[in-house]
């Protein structure tokens, strides 16, 4: 069966999620958050697609990303590419790290923008990984400490 075409939004706002293959942790230490996190800035910077938020889990990772119909693809790629590299050379192994294609939902109104900002943010807490004010690896301290985060977007 053939999997079903990218939706796409006149917005520029998606929903994007990579996660696992079958459900394996993406990140050991804090320097593999680091490395995704470096790799994000980078490539949206790059590409000029705007980060609204993003939340690293341990198996999965959800971005918001804004100003994206043309390059969203290109940069989870890019993004996806250089971060497996990094850690099957780091960790001594080969293969696939993610699962499958990623998922994207494009986001068509300020309303269903503002869910899945707060799905976003409160996703560390879902997880049992602590408070979203606490959470080192999402992108809450950027709301309350503009810079803190230079590449999130907080206006």
């Amino acid at each position: 069966m053939a999997r079903k075409p990218r939706l796409y939004a006149s917005s520029g706002f998606y929903h994007v999620i990579l996660r696992g293959n079958n459900k394996q942790n993406l990140f050991n230490d804090n320097r593999d958050r680091t490395f995704f996190l470096e790799k994000l800035k980078k490539y949206s910077q790059e590409l000029d697609i705007d980060v609204h938020a993003y939340c690293l889990m341990s198996n999965h990772v959800h971005i918001l990303i804004g100003n994206a119909s043309k390059n969203m693809s290109l940069l989870v790629q890019k993004i996806a590419n250089s971060y497996v590299f990094y850690f099957n050379r780091k960790y001594d192994r080969c293969g696939h790290l993610f699962q499958g294609r990623f998922k994207s939902e494009p986001i068509l109104d300020d309303v269903y923008f503002k869910v899945v900002y707060r799905y976003i943010l409160q996703n560390c807490e879902k997880g049992g990984l602590g408070s979203i004010e606490k959470y080192k690896w999402n992108s809450f301290a950027a709301m309350n400490n503009p810079g803190n985060d230079e590449f999130v977007e907080v206006n």
